[in-house]
């Protein structure tokens, strides 16, 4: 595995004060590793150390850079911590300084942890593709390491611009990602998926914003790049409040404002509802058979949008 994982685990048992450890040999077999340039991987490149002594953080030109970087920096953290604990102040602020060699692969334009070269210069990534991704990180991607500073979390906050900001990149995170997944899964390609991010939804709260005009424009926008023949929306109105519902009044606000546009003459509006509240057998107005391989398929594909939804042991005798 990359890093010298065994500081975490010697770190805290020092930190946590557990009796029979010689704390200055436990110190000093941190501190060796920490500086070690000879030991690498068969499977990850080499270790990358020498650079990020040197730049502070493991250069683009090595493999799974931004994994070694975020990994080292949690380490550097531990044994930090272990310094001040024996008085060991020089040590103590070298180490903290290089666990936040993660700040220099923040992207501002997207809040991700990208590779940077010996130069400087940060890697382009194109994160539609997976093997555009993997050289640069391991057992993990560019998602998950890039919310990977459990050490310096007031300071990764700060990178984003503060709470609310950081709350709202970590959602996007998650439901960006996940719907990606589910699109995928289901034959849809990523050039046809369009986030919205929607101003009123934005917030990084609970609390949700009313509809503006921002929020009409943006669907405007949209509906008249694509000029669709048929829209498809949530109409599961019983909350007034719900975001269902002020998705809906965007919808239609926009299409109220565009309606004399030629391609709107052949265009519908449907609104479906899921298993939570179906729609009447008396309301309905268009059904679409599915087989039971399209149920299935359909299933699986909301498992991926659900990050804490998975399938049921006992589903039942039915297979669909």
């Amino acid at each position: 595995m990359i890093g010298y994982t065994t500081s975490s685990v010697i770190g805290d048992a020092v930190l946590k004060d557990i009796r029979g450890i010689n704390y200055e040999a436990a110190f000093n077999s941190m501190h060796k590793s920490a500086f070690n340039l000879t030991k690498h991987s068969a499977v990850y490149d080499v270790s990358g150390l020498e650079d990020y002594i040197n730049y502070g953080y493991v250069t683009a030109e090595t493999g799974s850079s931004v994994s070694k970087t975020t990994e080292y920096n949690y380490h550097d953290y531990v044994i930090a911590k272990v310094a001040e604990k024996l008085g060991k102040t020089k040590e103590a602020e070298e180490f903290h300084k290089r666990s936040l060699g993660y700040r220099a692969l923040f992207n501002t334009d997207d809040g991700y942890l990208y590779p940077v070269y010996s130069t400087g210069t940060m890697r382009k990534l194109d994160l539609t593709t997976w093997d555009n991704l993997i050289p640069n990180y391991v057992s993990g991607n560019i998602w998950a390491y890039s919310a990977y500073t459990p050490h310096d979390m007031n300071g990764a906050i700060q990178l984003h611009g503060g709470k609310e900001q950081y709350a709202t990149w970590l959602d996007k995170v998650f439901s960006d990602t996940l719907s990606i997944g589910t699109t995928r899964y289901i034959g849809i390609d990523d050039t046809n998926v369009h986030f919205l991010n929607l101003p009123f939804y934005e917030t990084g709260s609970i609390k949700k914003k009313s509809l503006g005009k921002e929020d009409i424009n943006i669907v405007e926008a949209l509906i008249l790049s694509i000029k669709p023949h048929q829209i498809y929306a949530a109409g599961d109105l019983a909350d007034p409040h719900g975001t269902h519902k002020v998705a809906l009044d965007s919808v239609l606000k926009a299409i109220e404002n565009i309606k004399n546009q030629s391609f709107m003459k052949d265009c519908w509006v449907w609104l479906y509802r899921g298993a939570w509240h179906e729609w009447g057998i008396h309301e309905i107005d268009m059904a679409i058979p599915m087989s039971p391989d399209q149920v299935l398929r359909k299933r699986k594909a909301i498992f991926f949008h659900q990050s804490q939804k998975d399938g049921v042991m006992f589903q039942g005798d039915d297979p669909t």
